[in-house]
């Protein structure tokens, strides 16, 4: 009895050493064919990025990215105008918009803010500095040649008067 159970268990092992060997070779035979399939799959990968960069929705995106570079190079640019501060804007795009973030510049740790954290006077301002920012990049032929500001100087300090009057209405009158 207990001889049989000896065969028996040998010829399990030898079965099952068989089995192993069958599913080494298959294996190998599946991890070669994966291998020759490798280029064509990182090429997909390829295509797919491509498609998605260069699609409907990636050229959108990154049109909108490029405006906002714009507005933010045009904030940069006139901001002198009318902050004495010296801020530093970023404008950024996402799915879900645009953001505009402010860097006061007074290395602090949370000199970095939302514009719309802005107090009373430099949000006057910062919309002062967003008409200058837009207008060189809507069209000649579609500009409006007037604009009402109303009460603009109304919160400033008299250094935000000075520079209104002295740099932003002269710019203003040029674009």
């Amino acid at each position: 009895d207990w001889s049989s159970d000896v065969c028996s268990s040998d010829l399990e092992y030898n079965q099952s050493h068989s089995a192993k060997g069958i599913y080494e070779k298959e294996l190998a035979s599946v991890e070669s064919k994966i291998e020759a399939l490798r280029p064509a799959v990182e090429e997909k990968k390829l295509v797919t990025l491509l498609v998605k960069a260069y699609g409907a929705k990636g050229l959108r995106t990154r049109a909108i990215q490029g405006v906002c570079k714009l507005l933010e190079q045009n904030l940069n640019c006139y901001r002198d105008l009318v902050f004495s501060e010296p801020f530093i804007f970023t404008v950024d795009s996402t799915d879900t918009g645009v953001s505009i973030l402010v860097d006061r510049n007074n290395g602090k740790d949370d000199s970095v803010s939302d514009v719309r954290e802005l107090s009373g006077a430099e949000s006057n301002s910062f919309r002062l500095l967003c008409l200058l920012a837009l207008l060189p990049l809507i069209p000649d032929s579609r500009r409006t040649n007037f604009v009402v500001l109303d009460e603009l100087t109304s919160h400033m300090h008299k250094s935000g008067k000075e520079l209104f009057c002295e740099r932003f209405i002269p710019t203003l009158r040029e674009l």
